[in-house]
C-alpha cells in the first residue's frame, strides 16, 4: 500500500521539478523532487572544451602504468608476423599495399629518417576515417546497428592522426613535401573510399598489409637509432603525455610505443577482413579462427645490412 501511495505522489510531481539520478547497477533510474534540470548543451560543450588539455587525450592502455624502455620492448607484438595471401582478394590487397609502399610517393623520402614517418602517418590516418564514415552512413541507410565497427575505426583514425602530430614536432617538412602529401592524401582518400564501398574486405586487408610494413619500418628506425644513424633526442611533450612516458623518454621510446599501435592496427584490420569474408560482421558474436604458422624467412629490411625474420601464417577458414 505504501508503495502505491509513493508512486501516486511521484506521478503528481511536476516534471520540471524532477531530475534523473544515477543509481547503482542493481537499481533502475528514478525521479527525485528537486530543482529543474539545467539543460544547456552549448554551455556544457564550452565547459568541456575549456577543461580539455591542448594535447591529445592519454592513450588508454598506458594509463594504468608508466612503462620504461625495457618494459616497452618486452611487449610481444609479433614484429615479423606476415599474413600469407590465400584468396585472390588477399593478393589484390597485398599488391595494392606493395604499390603504395614502394611507389614514387615514398621513394623520395626513403633516405631520411623522421620524414618517412610523417609521410606514412598522413596516409595511415585515411582508412579509419573513411571506414568509419562509410559504416556510419551504411548504418543510417539500412537503419540498423553497426555492432561496434564505427567506434573502433574512428579510434584508429584518431590514433594515426596523433602519430602525425608526434612526428611533426620532430621535423619540419618542406613545402614540396607538404604539397606531395596533400595530393597523395586526396588521391588515396578517393581510391580507398571507392574500394571500401565496393570491396570492404580488400580495403581492410590492404590496411593490414600497410600495418605490417609500418611495423617493419619502425623497427628499422629503432635500429638506425641504435646504430647512431638517427639522433636519439628527447621525446616531445605530445608523445610523453599521450603514451604516459617518463620525463626522460627519448625518440626511441616513442618509436617503440608507436610500433605497438601499428601492430594493433595490423591485427585488427586482418581480423576485420576475416570477419567480412566469413560473413560474421557482428562483433558481439564470437569469431576466433586459429592461427597456423606456415614458414619463416629472413628478409633484408634496411640499407645497413639489417635483416628481419618474417613469420608467415594463415588463418583457418
Amino acid at each position: 500500500m505504501n508503495g502505491q501511495q509513493n508512486m501516486l505522489r511521484l506521478l503528481r510531481t511536476p516534471v520540471a521539478k524532477c531530475r534523473f539520478v544515477q543509481c547503482s547497477r542493481t537499481q533502475t533510474r528514478r525521479f527525485t523532487k528537486e530543482s529543474p534540470v539545467d539543460f544547456d548543451p552549448v554551455k556544457n560543450l564550452q565547459l568541456s572544451t575549456a577543461s580539455l588539455p591542448p594535447s591529445p587525450p592519454l592513450k588508454q592502455k598506458f594509463i594504468s602504468q608508466r612503462m620504461s624502455t625495457k618494459e616497452l620492448e618486452q611487449v610481444e607484438i609479433g614484429i615479423g608476423n606476415h599474413r600469407r595471401p590465400e584468396r585472390l582478394s588477399d593478393w589484390i590487397a597485398f599488391w595494392m599495399a606493395s604499390g603504395l609502399i614502394h611507389g614514387p610517393f615514398l621513394w623520395g623520402f626513403r633516405r631520411r629518417y623522421i620524414h618517412p614517418a610523417v609521410t606514412f602517418e598522413t596516409i595511415s590516418g585515411v582508412p579509419g576515417m573513411v571506414g568509419g564514415m562509410a559504416r556510419h552512413l551504411r548504418s543510417l541507410r539500412k537503419m540498423r546497428h553497426d555492432y561496434g565497427w564505427i567506434h573502433h575505426l574512428l579510434d584508429e583514425a584518431e590514433n594515426e592522426r596523433t602519430h602525425l602530430m608526434i612526428w611533426m614536432r620532430e621535423t619540419s617538412p618542406s613545402y614540396l613535401e607538404r604539397l606531395s602529401v596533400t595530393f597523395a592524401q586526396a588521391a588515396y582518400f578517393l581510391a580507398y573510399g571507392l574500394c571500401y564501398e565496393l570491396l570492404p574486405g580488400i580495403a581492410h586487408r590492404t590496411t593490414a598489409y600497410l600495418g605490417e610494413e609500418a611495423v617493419w619500418r619502425y623497427t628499422l628506425l629503432i635500429n638506425d637509432i641504435d646504430h647512431g644513424k638517427c639522433e636519439n633526442r628527447k621525446a616531445g611533450d605530445i608523445a610523453r603525455e599521450y603514451y604516459n612516458l617518463p620525463e626522460d623518454a627519448t625518440l626511441r621510446d616513442v618509436a617503440v610505443a608507436v610500433r605497438m599501435d601499428k601492430a594493433s592496427h595490423r591485427d585488427i584490420n586482418h581480423h576485420f577482413a576475416d570477419r567480412i569474408h566469413a560473413g560474421c560482421e557482428n562483433l558481439h558474436e564470437n569469431y576466433s579462427p586459429r592461427k597456423h604458422f606456415v614458414g619463416r624467412k629472413v628478409i633484408p629490411v634496411g640499407p645497413h645490412g639489417m635483416s628481419l625474420e618474417r613469420t608467415d601464417f594463415v588463418m583457418e577458414r
